[in-house]
């Protein structure tokens, strides 16, 4: 094994250097300092005017309205609506909105002019780090199963050893699934068509359920409580527990008729079905159960903090560009859990050293350790026991990627919904202030772990299809890269078949002649639709009249394309993606597209350009 870190386990041929080493130990919660991303934080503040707008129109449909939908007519599942209700229904929204919109306008402008750059939480070498192990395609970085830490493998062991457990025929399959086939209803997909790929290779989970679903821990537990009966109603030994507690598969339980009959007992347990096997660890004095050490002290129980050898204790690392008071409430949960779990308050004082010694050592102050523990030291921990039910009310979130440097634009914000709360015709829609939801920026794992393998490939720039009857592939620019003014991107490898993509229309005989759009859509099936607005010379097109222009002497066989994006999560962020190239390439200004769609309204965009 290479390196000795704490949280890295380099079972690979790699020798990381200090700073991949150091970026590594910082956790793949991690997140790195970014900048301001103006497009998207433009979008988010669109989108939280779009569902004031929306807030106050279906509060008052709804109220106008004499009857409800019926449960019948309502649709168990639908797509989501991008409806955004009209402008003009109340004067007073129409200008909040406007405000706000005025309030981005001055705070975009600040952003530009401040000569201070953010506070970066990774030096140089550090980021340098992290490009370089996310090139390294030989090697795959992953989270152990438990404990926190960081293993990285060569590929080909990696794979080999994958390979390896996918050919238990007891669990997997190899199958087909090229033609589409249909999988079944939802709950069979989960409890039986457990379907994956790895290494480009489709395969079929036999048995057990497919990790990670939301139903599993359901399915365990119902599986498990159907066991517990069948088995506890045919048992025929001499004894049972006195008192048996289950956690899915984890279960305590007091046995009172010695060690002989415990061992007859758990083999009982694990003949009653063939593929459920349990290990027992048993003590007379003291057991581990979940995150708890149980003791035997005279006649009770007592409890306190049990952690396994394998956990790393990776708390996110101080130093990360998350809120403070995100990382202040982790301290404080984790007190709170030490409290809940040790059953005296001496317990708790001694299994809280070690705690402190844990977030120092990712970087959290003693000071702001001491004020959480003192606080939590003089809650009462019956009353931390009780189930509370939190009410939450109604509020309309403004959801934007974490970055301090917005926060300004956010009160500003609050400040001009509060015209709202004084309108006596809407207060009663917006009687509860708004809420800031803070978006994750991308952390480590994001950054360095891959679900799916990526598969080698010599093919550089866009690939044609090769159908024979498809007239998109002579059209496609095959080259690795474009150029777009003053702005040059690499291509990859998608096809006329691609969907959810940001392309690039232009003409091959012109300047400033490109064009950027998006399609959630096969791209073959949008571009047929670009061919027939130049046939019919449909007017107020861009790209239909700049073929159809009497002065210049064009043809369809000048018209070409480049896909420049996809694989986007979400329609929103492909049309950020948009909008972001849009902007990045000038093609307002010095290209065919007419405006920048939702963000047209911002000057700052206006005043843009490459």
């Amino acid at each position: 094994m290479k390196g000795e870190d704490k949280t890295v386990f380099n079972l690979s041929s790699r020798v990381l250097n200090p700073s991949e080493s150091s970026v590594l130990n910082h956790g793949l919660s991690f997140c790195p300092t970014v900048s301001v991303n103006e497009v998207e934080l433009c979008c988010d503040i669109n989108d939280f005017t779009n569902r004031l707008r929306n807030a106050e129109f279906f509060h008052t449909e709804l109220t106008e309205s004499s009857t409800a939908p019926s449960k019948e007519t309502l649709r168990p599942f639908k797509a989501k609506s991008n409806f955004v209700a009209p402008t003009g229904r109340n004067r007073t929204l129409d200008i909040c909105i406007e405000s706000i919109k005025n309030e981005v306008n001055q705070h975009l402008h600040l952003l530009g002019s401040q000569s201070q750059a953010p506070t970066y939480n990774l030096t140089k070498d550090k980021k340098k780090a992290i490009k370089t192990l996310r090139e390294d395609s030989d090697i795959v970085i992953k989270p152990a199963d438990k404990g926190g830490a960081i293993v990285i493998q060569d590929k080909t062991c990696y794979v080999r050893e994958a390979c390896r457990q996918l050919q238990n025929g007891n669990f997997y399959e190899q199958v087909d699934l090229s033609d589409g086939q249909d999988l079944g209803k939802l709950i069979e997909l989960v409890l039986k068509s457990n379907y994956f790929s790895f290494n480009g290779i489709f395969y079929h989970q036999t048995s057990g359920t497919a990790m990670g679903t939301k139903m599993a821990p359901c399915f365990a537990n119902i599986f498990m409580s159907k066991l517990e009966t069948d088995f506890f109603s045919n048992y025929a030994g001499l004894g049972q527990p006195i008192s048996y507690i289950r956690y899915i598969d984890d279960i305590f339980f007091i046995w009172p008729h010695g060690a002989e009959k415990l061992d007859r007992f758990v083999q009982a347990f694990n003949a009653f079905h063939p593929s459920i096997k349990f290990t027992c660890e048993h003590s007379n004095e003291s057991v581990s159960f979940l995150d708890c050490i149980v003791r035997l002290d005279g006649n009770s129980l007592v409890t306190s903090v049990y952690t396994k050898p394998t956990d790393k204790h990776t708390y996110l690392a101080y130093g990360s560009f998350h809120p403070n008071h995100l990382k202040e409430s982790i301290i404080y949960s984790q007190f709170l859990r030490y409290k809940r779990i040790c059953s005296t308050q001496e317990a708790f004082v001694e299994n809280s050293a070690q705690l402190f010694h844990y977030f120092q050592s990712r970087g959290y102050p003693f000071r702001t350790l001491l004020k959480y523990f003192n606080r939590v030291c003089l809650l009462n921990r019956e009353e931390l026991l009780e189930y509370k039910i939190k009410s939450s009310p109604q509020r309309i979130p403004i959801i934007t990627t974490y970055n301090p440097r917005i926060e300004p634009l956010i009160k500003s914000v609050r400040k001009s919904y509060q015209m709202l709360q004084s309108d006596p015709s809407i207060s009663n829609v917006f009687s509860n202030p708004p809420v800031h939801a803070r978006r994750q920026p991308p952390n480590l794992r994001k950054l360095l772990v891959r679900s799916s393998l990526e598969s080698p490939s010599n093919d550089k720039g866009n690939i044609p299809c090769g159908k024979p009857r498809c007239n998109t592939c002579h059209h496609m620019n095959t080259n690795p890269e474009v150029q777009i003014g003053k702005s040059k991107t690499h291509l990859k490898p998608f096809s006329c078949d691609s969907s959810n993509v940001v392309y690039l229309l232009y003409c091959n005989k012109c300047n400033n002649s490109c064009y950027i759009g998006e399609t959630r859509t096969k791209f073959r099936l949008r571009f047929n639709n670009h061919l027939s607005s130049i046939r019919r010379k449909v007017q107020g097109l861009p790209i239909a009249d700049h073929f159809n222009n009497s002065t210049a002497d064009h043809s369809l066989t000048d018209l070409k394309f480049a896909l420049l994006s996809g694989g986007f999560p979400n329609d929103r962020k492909r049309k950020c993606a948009e909008i972001q190239y849009i902007i990045n390439c000038d093609t307002v200004m010095s290209g065919l597209n007419k405006d920048l769609g939702e963000l047209s309204r911002y000057r700052h965009f206006r005043q843009t350009s490459c």
